[in-house]
């Protein structure tokens, strides 16, 4: 594959799974991981496509579409639910597993186009 190299864009290679943990059911950090790894939290990323076919997991019903994602972002900090711009700081870390890969794959993509660090 392609990987394209912009220090001011960095890429996450690779399939991801994305963790949030919650505090008396408030969202208080979400952690990117690779697929696969583990981490504290709720995993919030499922399948819902397989080779071109919908899973049973993706066949929400709209309504249950809606109370999830009113259930969701009920659980955001007030401070990122409101219109006014407001200190959008909600920590997003990234595993040290897919930090090294991202390292890792950054480092064979320069040596395979000589490009300079």
């Amino acid at each position: 594959g392609t990987v394209k190299l912009s220090p001011s864009k960095p890429i996450l290679p690779g399939p991801k799974q994305v963790f949030r943990e919650y505090e008396d059911g408030i969202a208080v950090r979400d952690t990117i991981t690779r697929a696969g790894e583990v981490a504290a939290g709720e995993p919030l990323l499922r399948a819902v496509m397989r080779e071109g076919r919908r899973l049973e997991a993706g066949r929400a019903s709209l309504e249950e579409a809606r109370r999830h994602a009113a259930s969701q972002i009920r659980s955001l900090p007030q401070r990122l639910r409101l219109l006014t711009r407001a200190d959008p700081a909600y920590p997003v870390q990234i595993s040290r597993a897919l930090r090294a890969f991202q390292e890792e794959v950054t480092r064979e993509a320069r040596a395979e186009r000589k490009v300079p660090s």
